[in-house]
């Protein structure tokens, strides 16, 4: 099975995992069940996001070209996508991704 680029994001987090308190045998059990786990969780996380991103297409079609965002929507995306980071650049539809750096400047942000 290919791993997704998703997939090998999560692979750390499964890596992070304290294991030392499970004798060796139990470790070396649990920490593939584990890989797969986050693999599939990842696998199935993008499919969703891949799916939200073609809605919010379609949907963005339907609307005027230019949307003008409220302080509290601006917040909002702000306080949202602070937590993607350079990430968001590919899923911004709203506003450009150097709009984006630009309120959060504004905000203090």
């Amino acid at each position: 099975m290919a791993r997704s680029k998703e997939g090998s994001k999560l692979r750390p987090l499964v890596d992070r995992c304290d294991f030392s308190r499970f004798p060796s045998s139990a470790t070396r059990l649990l920490h593939p069940l584990f890989t797969i786990l986050a693999s599939v969780t990842s696998q199935e996380l993008a499919r969703q996001v891949a799916y939200l991103k073609v809605e919010n297409q379609v949907l963005r079609a339907r609307l005027p070209k230019r949307i003008v965002a409220t302080d509290q929507e601006r917040r909002r995306l702000i306080r949202e996508g602070r937590r993607l980071g350079t990430r968001l650049r590919e899923l911004m539809t709203i506003v450009s991704y150097d709009t984006f750096r630009c309120w959060m400047r504004e905000t203090g942000g």
